[in-house]
């Protein structure tokens, strides 16, 4: 059961104009696929801007720490 809001109508008429559906309730089905597409689509941009940033910042603190950099600072703490 769908309520009809005038947002739901709003969307149904764009659905109607193009979308290739014959009846409102396949004009719905045909919406909710490609809704559910668009924010798969979404997020995989998502992780692939997330996974680019990484990339990017991958190795810009090479050299930043010397070779025994964690045994100095053991160094300081108690046992």
């Amino acid at each position: 059961m769908i309520t009809h809001t005038q947002p739901l109508q709003d969307a149904l008429e764009i659905g109607m104009q193009y979308l290739p559906s014959s009846s409102v309730s396949e004009c719905l089905t045909q919406l909710a696929i490609e809704g559910a597409n668009a924010v798969r689509d979404r997020k995989k941009a998502t992780r692939e801007q997330w996974r680019a940033k990484v990339v990017a910042a991958s190795g810009r603190l090479t050299g930043v720490y010397g070779d025994n950099y964690l045994e100095e600072l053991r160094e300081g703490w108690p046992e």
